[in-house]
């Protein structure tokens, strides 16, 4: 039997990223940690200066052990997505793009699971919520997200020859997690009715968001062609 080895890139495509690395000078590793290191300080503090803003931490009627449970689970979903999103893996090609879209559709699910859970432990802590209120955490979600998609995107900025759209969507839905676990840390509502649509709704928003920038930022040769 015959086994079948890793796919290969095609010779146009491999013709093509090497176009594109000739194109444009290629940054030390230093230069890029430094970089990265500058776009992810801007959004960190992009996304305190917001929260901070609108009062910081305020869940009247949770028990601190809920909201530190759901924060702390929250939390490591959205580095979790932000590892699988912005790293390249092994490969040349970066991670395959099937991930990549399974964390841009996995990543709001698994939030809304979460709370979920932690609400099974404490149905005291769940009370009614206005629908205004939904809006206004979708909203403010969606506001936080914009730095850390911006970073995200520009850190990873025509990296991608092969699915940049997936990489975007997955992009786009770890900056969301980022935004959401502040908001969680702000509102004291947890019906999963208001928790689906205030707060792991505008993740999967800005999933399909990072997808579209995608396209037009990550893919390479998408610059060039503008």
């Amino acid at each position: 039997m015959n086994r079948v080895g890793p796919r290969q890139p095609s010779d146009a495509l491999r013709a093509r990223v090497l176009s594109a690395a000739r194109a444009e000078p290629s940054p030390t590793r230093a230069e890029r940690a430094r970089q990265g290191a500058l776009l992810a300080l801007a959004a960190a503090a992009w996304l305190v200066g917001i929260f901070l803003g609108i009062g910081g931490v305020h869940a009247d009627g949770r028990p601190a052990a809920h909201l530190l449970g759901t924060a702390l689970g929250w939390g490591a979903g959205a580095l979790l997505a932000t590892w699988q999103a912005y790293g390249r893996g092994r490969s040349m090609l970066g991670r395959p793009g099937r991930r990549m879209l399974a964390v841009a559709v996995a990543t709001p699910v698994i939030l809304l699971g979460w709370v979920a859970a932690c609400n099974s432990q404490y149905p005291d802590a769940i009370f009614p919520c206005p629908f205004a209120h939904g809006c206004k955490c979708l909203a403010l979600t969606l506001l936080l997200a914009a730095a850390p998609l911006a970073a995200l995107l520009l850190a990873r900025r025509a990296s991608d020859p092969v699915h940049p759209r997936a990489t975007g969507a997955a992009l786009g839905a770890a900056a969301g997690a980022w935004a959401a676990v502040l908001i969680d840390l702000r509102c004291p509502y947890t019906t999963l009715e208001h928790v689906a649509f205030g707060h792991a709704l505008p993740v999967a928003v800005l999933g399909a968001l990072g997808a579209w920038l995608g396209g037009r930022a990550v893919g390479i040769g998408a610059a060039e062609a503008r």
